[in-house]
């Protein structure tokens, strides 16, 4: 037989001489988990981890009840789609990290900037990384950093 997901072990029974299964000796699957996700997002990205994403929702797919993946949100201005998912034991961070949107260019779009428009640029709204000009255009555009 085979371990669970979220469980290891080299489980494996004997037929007996007699017909029956011989489970006395059995090694059995034990629940790996892999610890608290906070102390891995520390280990992995630094104390400040949260500078650039919070937490979002969490899938279970084992049965001991806590997230085997989390999802991740990017803060306002930034751009990606990070999850950290569990397994054999392990963290681990995947999908693209949470960062500045880049133009076609190559440019770095600036996380929060300031936009006027309006007679004399008197009308003036903050706006975070990429936004589309207009409600109907299908493209968008930002004021990018310096030098990217």
């Amino acid at each position: 037989y085979r371990c669970g997901l979220g469980y290891r072990g080299a489980p494996s029974v004997e037929c007996g001489v007699n017909g029956s299964w011989l489970l006395e000796d059995a090694p059995s699957c034990a629940y790996e988990g892999c610890g608290p996700l906070g102390a891995f997002l520390v280990a992995s990205l630094g104390r400040d981890w949260n500078a650039t994403m919070r937490r979002g929702d969490g899938l279970t797919v084992t049965d001991r009840g806590s997230a085997d993946v989390v999802r991740f949100e990017c803060l306002d201005g930034l751009v990606g789609s990070p999850f950290a998912a569990c397994l054999r034991g392990n963290w681990s961070l995947r999908g693209q990290r949470c960062g500045l949107a880049t133009t076609s260019s190559g440019c770095k779009c600036k996380a929060k900037w300031t936009f006027c428009e309006g007679w004399l640029n008197g009308d003036c709204q903050v706006w975070r990384g990429c936004s589309p000009r207009g409600g109907s255009s299908r493209y968008s555009w930002c004021d990018v950093e310096a030098g990217s």
